[in-house]
């Protein structure tokens, strides 16, 4: 088996896992989040992390790198961006995750496993809701 199809192969497992994580958390279960245009282009919804600590900031902005700079001018712990997508799910994902809120835009995903793992299992839930309702 070549390295690509076990790094893929273990992608996607680590996708179902954290899909079953966040339906056990009962995130997927709740009534799904008012769907709005994800200004595809425009905005990019961001996931940064602090270093030394498992909260991560759900935001959105036009350029992440940039926000990120901008973050970091304020905070005395380095921050990292973990991910980031097109399209403003920034609104979606907090009333998702607002059981994990530990304040404002920043939440504890741990028990969800991987943030960015969990974080993309929502995403994909709300693309696919967002296909269904425009068919």
């Amino acid at each position: 088996m070549s390295d690509n199809k076990r790094i893929w192969q273990k992608w996607e497992q680590a996708n179902e896992e954290a899909q079953l994580r966040v339906q056990a958390a009962g995130i997927l279960n709740a009534p799904p989040p008012r769907l709005r245009d994800p200004r595809p282009g425009k905005w990019k919804t961001y996931l940064v992390s602090v270093d030394g600590s498992q909260t991560v900031k759900i935001g959105i902005a036009k350029d992440p790198k940039a926000r990120m700079a901008t973050l970091q001018t304020g905070h005395p712990m380095e921050l990292s961006l973990l991910w980031s997508c097109e399209g403003d799910y920034e609104r979606e994902l907090h009333e998702a995750f607002a059981r994990l809120r530990v304040r404002g835009e920043w939440f504890d995903l741990t028990p969800l496993g991987d943030p960015v793992t969990a974080v993309r299992a929502v995403v994909a839930t709300l693309k696919a809701s967002a296909q269904q309702v425009a068919q």
